[in-house]
């Protein structure tokens, strides 16, 4: 699978991320992972990004992860305060 980002003046130089995908759907949105995303973001777009650009993402699950739970019904109130 590859992929790469683009802006007004064409591919972000040094931002592309090539993988071997598990299946041939050509959906890399269950190929990703989280953590694989994050690499990519920090290492590689990040730093070859141009000042002042500004990163337009959509809803996929990969893009926000939660560092903890959040609390539920059947969290007792110790745990919260915690």
């Amino acid at each position: 699978m590859y992929t790469h980002k683009t802006s007004k003046n064409g591919f972000v130089e040094g931002a592309q991320l090539v993988y071997k995908a598990s299946s041939c759907t050509g959906d890399n949105h269950k190929e990703m992972n989280a953590v694989n995303f994050t690499k990519w973001l920090t290492e590689k777009l990040i730093p070859n990004l141009p000042p002042k650009s500004a990163i337009v993402m959509d809803n996929a699950s990969y893009h926000s992860v939660r560092v903890e739970e959040c609390p539920t019904t059947n969290t007792k109130k110790a745990e919260i305060q915690m």
